[in-house]
């Protein structure tokens, strides 16, 4: 068996097969940052109740509601630079390829409980991928119009990104459960979780998203 992140590889380089699981999503780390996901990990790590003893939305909900947000606020402030991958990925030949590991998407957009904020713009791409080729003007313009229309955008966005949000808005969650005077809860709890870069996919893995293309090709 086989498993292969479907990336931007255009989504029609690879197929499922009897012995070939292609991610529905852009990558594994996309199973991550479903609001099903944030919600089994809040509920569980965090100990948030998901009920309300009065007529106010239960804390889990409320919770949930910030992370809606954020992580939308996030894919559009992304929007730009997903489109850039996009188009260099397939337009990409073996003497200009993109180098995104050195990349940390905090030096790009900051990310806080209160918003999102962009720190990047289309000019800047020079600087932080100097050996990127050249795209198109109106070809960036075309295609972030088609990203911007993406009913599901975590689940099409570079998952490397989404996983570092939501590393970082747990960590950011964590630290003010902790807290003397939290602002997000309503009484100071304790959160375990490391929520190292490292390991957050085997320490969250749990709670991550299971397809039913995945559940019916593991049963082949």
């Amino acid at each position: 068996m086989f498993f292969v992140d479907r990336d931007f590889d255009e989504l029609c380089h690879y197929a499922c097969s009897e012995k070939l699981y292609v991610t529905p999503c852009y990558s594994i780390e996309n199973f991550y940052v479903s609001v099903s996901a944030v919600r089994r990990i809040l509920t569980n790590e965090y100990g948030v109740e998901s009920l309300s003893d009065d007529s106010e939305e239960s804390e889990l909900e409320y919770l949930i509601k910030v992370y809606d947000r954020l992580i939308n606020e996030f894919c559009d402030s992304t929007t730009i630079l997903n489109a850039f991958i996009f188009l260099h990925v397939k337009n990409e030949n073996s003497r200009s390829r993109l180098n995104l590991r050195g990349q940390d998407i905090t030096s790009m957009v900051r990310i806080s409980l209160g918003g999102i904020e962009q720190k990047y713009e289309v000019e800047t791409f020079s600087q932080l991928f100097p050996d990127a080729s050249d795209i198109d003007d109106a070809e960036l313009l075309k295609q972030i119009s088609k990203f911007i229309l993406l009913e599901n955008k975590p689940c099409c966005y570079r998952g490397k990104y989404l996983i570092e949000f939501l590393r970082i808005f747990l960590t950011l969650l964590r630290d003010d459960r902790n807290s003397e005077n939290p602002q997000f809860f309503k009484t100071k709890g304790r959160v375990g979780l490391n929520l190292s870069k490292n390991n957050i996919l085997s320490e969250l893995s749990q709670y991550a998203e299971t397809p039913q293309c995945l559940l019916d090709f593991l049963k082949n």
